[in-house]
């Protein structure tokens, strides 16, 4: 297998990684572990005695054994009879005449109703050539996410594809100039509708931005690019005796692993994706690239910035 590509001077994020079981940001590093197996006394595994009685079954016949099953009856009956007024769900949409609909391209900036530019979309396709698409069948899969229960009312007025932190850096500054909201899309596997468009926008797809910049073996960490699988990565990591523990949903990518904070199954034995994430950098509105931290495990500094954005 080829040596792993030599880190990037500029571009990272960095997060831990972990083995012991098989298997915004324009890099991350994270942190591994390596596989071990732990045999756990039989005596570890005993629950404590309770010194307290065992409860006794319920007896039919006694008077209190049925007390809460009129109410309940009562509130069943109500409920029948329509007598109980429901409220609307928090996950349905409230009608809004001030969004948009599948014919318009109108979105709400500051509170005010304002079409997006023709300006600004030829100035986004004038570095973004073929990288950038106003087709309404490819906004609407951007802005209809498939594992959500919450409702689009809105769909995205252009979805772009940046491939380096460079053009990333364009689509956020070209965005703050004219007021249009940005929404970042990664696997899109999240159901709280982080890939939600109420405003239109602009929708960033960082599926083009995969690449895994390097691998340190030794201090057992990677740099990886945000629309990296996680699948993807562990993949890469296997022959080396790694991992990296974190497992949402089968298509979720590390940058929106990052944004949301994602955990998983394995989250009791290796911790949430904060605990995970060593540095990340970041694209602020005006186009400055922030570090959250460097590789070092451990700082002087005492503050970090790399588990609040994690």
């Amino acid at each position: 297998m080829p040596p792993p590509p030599p880190p990037h001077p500029d571009e990272h994020v960095v997060f831990r990684l972990s083995s012991g079981l098989p298997p915004s940001m324009a890099a991350s590093l994270f942190r591994l572990s390596r596989p071990r197996r732990v045999l756990l006394p039989l005596s570890a595994l005993r629950l404590p005695l309770s010194t307290q009685p065992l409860p006794q079954p319920r007896d039919p016949s006694s008077p209190n054994s049925n007390r809460g099953l009129p109410a309940f009856l009562s509130f069943l009956a109500a409920a029948a009879a329509g007598g109980i007024t429901g409220s609307v769900a928090l996950c349905d949409a409230a009608p809004d005449h001030r969004v948009g609909g599948k014919d318009s391209t109108e979105l709400v900036v500051r509170g005010e109703r304002k079409r997006v530019p023709q300006q600004f979309i030829e100035e986004l396709a004038s570095f973004l050539g073929e990288n950038l698409t106003v087709d309404y069948e490819e906004r609407s899969f951007h802005g209809t996410p498939q594992n959500s229960f919450h409702k689009a009312v809105n769909v995205p007025d252009v979805v772009v594809f940046p491939k380096s932190q460079y053009e990333v850096r364009k689509i956020v500054m070209t965005c703050n100039k004219y007021k249009v909201p940005i929404v970042p899309y990664g696997g899109a596997t999240s159901i709280e509708g982080h890939t939600l468009a109420p405003h239109g926008g602009v929708c960033i797809d960082m599926s083009s931005m995969k690449k895994i910049k390097s691998l340190h073996v030794e201090d057992m960490d990677v740099v990886v690019e945000p629309g990296v699988g996680w699948i993807e990565l562990n993949e890469y990591l296997k022959p080396h005796g790694l991992f990296f523990p974190l497992d949402p949903g089968p298509g979720a990518t590390i940058g929106g692993m990052c944004a949301t904070r994602c955990s998983g199954s394995l989250a009791v034995r290796y911790g949430t994706m904060r605990d995970n994430v060593i540095n990340l950098q970041a694209v602020l509105p005006d186009g400055d690239v922030v570090k959250t931290g460097s590789r070092a495990r451990k700082s002087a500094a005492g503050y970090t910035r790399t588990a609040p954005v994690s």
